[in-house]
């Protein structure tokens, strides 16, 4: 597996950006959402039944989370790799990358192959 992207390269690249501009807004907003798509999935007891679509939404309200804490401190990434490297960088919250891309890979799949593992 390639290594994942690292925060200083993600500055040097711009693909994570100081914004300057602290959005609280959105990151309530994006709070809101992760919680909307949390409930949803345990409302809907359909986990066993659509296990992909279970695993797309709980990807994205990982990577929802993670846009929101950006956003309240005034950052933007342009792709996952860096959103991840900052939460690891500036939060200082140890969290799996890699195990985290290959969710997004397997998203992905399901997303833009039409690859379902149901």
């Amino acid at each position: 597996m390639k290594k994942h992207k690292e925060f200083d390269e993600c500055l040097y690249q711009k693909t994570l950006v100081e914004t300057g501009i602290k959005d609280k807004m959105k990151a309530r907003q994006l709070l809101a959402l992760a919680e909307h798509r949390e409930q949803f999935w345990k409302e809907a007891n359909l986990a066993e039944k659509y296990p992909s679509l279970y695993l797309e939404g709980h990807y994205e309200i990982i990577k929802e989370l993670c846009t929101a804490i950006l956003a309240a401190e005034g950052w933007t990434a342009f792709d996952h790799e860096c959103l991840f490297a900052y939460i690891c960088k500036k939060q200082d919250i140890a969290i799996d990358i890699d195990y985290l891309l290959e969710l997004k890979g397997a998203r992905n799949d399901i997303d833009y192959m039409d690859n379902c593992t149901d």
